[in-house]
């Protein structure tokens, strides 16, 4: 689902309860299709900050910022159907006098800054360097399978089968 308040406040709720009952690894399997930034650094601050060891599984699609909580796994697993997306900000899609606005211009400015951090992330995470990043986003969205997201580091490896823990 959709990375919103809810959410995000039940994950991180359940990260803090299975990591105070246990030291045992999470798994954390992800189809999302993104949603809203500072939701999603809630969750990828629970994830990288946890005394568990949490890894992340993808199936289906992760887009936009399920693609920054996608990383915060210490492993990173995928299906091999799992697709993924990830592009620039919300100021790519304003346009005109949208931008041009005092509020606009402020909003624009704090969407680089959440830019920045989340391609900070992806440069940490992958193999990507940031001026590839920056390439790669600027023509709108960026969109990838399960071999090239192996390729380039978005994840380790890709799952034929789980297997049951012992």
């Amino acid at each position: 689902g959709g990375v919103f308040a809810i959410s995000a406040m039940q994950i991180v709720h359940y990260i803090h309860t299975l990591e105070k009952q246990s030291s045992k690894p999470i798994r954390l399997f992800i189809n999302s299709e993104g949603g809203n930034i500072s939701d999603g650094f809630a969750i990828y601050d629970a994830m990288t900050q946890s005394k568990c060891k949490i890894t992340t599984i993808g199936m289906g699609v992760i887009e936009s910022m399920a693609t920054i909580i996608f990383l915060a796994g210490k492993e990173r697993y995928c299906y091999p159907t799992c697709r993924f997306m990830y592009h620039q900000g919300i100021q790519e899609y304003m346009e005109g006098e949208a931008k041009n606005t005092s509020n606009s211009k402020r909003e624009v400015a704090e969407s680089d800054k959440l830019d920045n951090i989340c391609n900070a992330i992806v440069e940490e995470k992958t193999k990507f360097t940031a001026q590839e990043i920056d390439k790669l986003i600027q023509p709108g969205n960026f969109y990838f399978g399960a071999e090239e997201a192996v390729k380039n580091g978005f994840v380790h490896s890709i799952i034929q089968k789980i297997e049951k823990e012992k």
